[in-house]
């Protein structure tokens, strides 16, 4: 296969690439990222979703007593069901930790203590924009990105243009700047200051 161009080379790396992404998948398989929250399994699935739709029939019913009252049950048989499970959960963890410990593991037990001491903390995605508001939408972040990318690696060479001297032909040009004794004292290690 020969290259004759840039789209060409494009061409072959997306072609390497699906194929190292496609026995990667076949031989690995797809791991997705480790839940520390192991404790929300099905049930707790189940009780939230069921809260959920009492909560939207509670708002179309326009708050009737009975709506109320039936949402009222569903929240706390949900924190119920989640306290226990999390509960359950970390004497799991706590048991693991004090193997972890007898076991001499230092390193293992600290940082099991550690995630264990973490709370949840959801992922924000804010970005200020141009005039300096935030901005939430991911979309409006991405493009936000891309203008700021764009602008730092391609600035226009106008404005970083350097001026140069030459004295001969044969000697390296000279780079101009604003403060020539602050850059010979920087070339000869001094500060200016006296030193006593």
């Amino acid at each position: 296969m020969t290259l004759t161009g840039q789209d060409n080379g494009e061409k072959l790396w997306e072609r390497c690439k699906t194929i190292i992404n496609s026995v990667a998948e076949e031989v690995l398989g797809i791991v997705g990222p480790a839940r520390k929250g192991m404790w929300f399994d099905d049930e707790c699935k189940v009780t939230t979703e069921d809260k959920n739709k009492a909560y939207r029939k509670m708002q179309q019913g326009y708050g009737s007593r009975s709506l109320i009252e039936e949402c009222k049950e569903k929240r706390i048989k949900e924190n119920t069901i989640h306290k226990r499970k999390k509960k359950e959960w970390m004497n799991v963890e706590l048991e693991n930790m004090e193997l972890l410990r007898l076991q001499h593991e230092c390193r293992k037990f600290y940082k099991a203590i550690d995630m264990a001491r973490k709370q949840f903390k959801p992922r924000i995605h804010i970005c200020r924009n141009e005039d300096g508001l935030l901005k939430n939408n991911e979309q409006e972040i991405f493009d936000r990105w891309v203008k700021h990318f764009d602008k730092i690696l391609n600035r226009r060479k106008d404005n970083e243009r350097i001026n140069f001297t030459t004295t001969n032909n044969n000697q390296m040009p000279k780079r101009k700047t604003q403060d020539t004794t602050a850059h010979n004292r920087t070339q000869q290690h001094t500060t200016g200051h006296n030193r006593t």
